[in-house]
């Protein structure tokens, strides 16, 4: 109930104060496991990732939010999972492949961070590992304009589905190489923007 208030709220606000559209809505996976993964440039992207999806998505913040009692209340209520930065955090890790489980919706920023200098930086390979432990497809998204706060765009791109992997063992090299790709297929959406 939160999260679908706050939903309505910040995409009117969203469209009102930054011309926000969402392109490719019909992209979108309407059930089961999903792991919608964007580029990373402004702290409006969560909130831009979060509305251009009708399916409620659990994203992965800094543990450092929690340290408030009401704002860890709140975002506990919006199904986000806390991280400690700079390393892999093993509840992080078994919290997201929960929400994959019950068949719901992950959001991860792949480049780890912000990224102020507006080029895709070389990804983490989360998203590929995660996707292929829960047997989920990957939801691209390119967000442009967040960093501007004008003239936003949420442009939603094909699932990606990795069934061809999931009996096979992958080294480090190959799922690398994955995330690559996915990020590469991100940088064409931006040049649709």
């Amino acid at each position: 109930m939160i999260y679908r208030v706050a939903w309505v709220l910040v995409l009117a606000f969203l469209k009102i104060a930054a011309g926000f559209k969402i392109i490719g809505r019909e992209n979108q996976v309407p059930s089961g496991p999903v792991i919608v993964v964007s580029n990373h440039v402004s702290n409006w992207d969560p909130l831009a990732l979060g509305t251009a999806l009708t399916r409620q998505v659990h994203f992965m913040a800094k543990d450092e939010l929690f340290r408030n009692f009401l704002l860890a209340w709140l975002l506990r209520k919006l199904g986000v999972i806390p991280v400690k930065r700079g390393r892999t955090a093993k509840s992080a890790i078994v919290e997201s492949l929960k929400v994959l489980k019950k068949g719901e919706v992950l959001g991860i920023f792949p480049e780890g961070t912000r990224n102020l200098t507006g080029e895709i930086l070389k990804p983490n390979a989360g998203a590929v590992m995660l996707a292929l432990r829960a047997r989920a497809p990957i939801l691209p998204v390119a967000l442009s304009g967040t960093r501007e706060f004008r003239k936003m765009k949420a442009i939603i791109g094909k699932p990606i589905y990795l069934d061809q992997y999931y009996d096979e063992k992958l080294d480090k090299k190959q799922i690398d190489k994955i995330s690559e790709d996915i990020m590469n297929n991100i940088r064409q959406l931006l040049k649709t923007a």
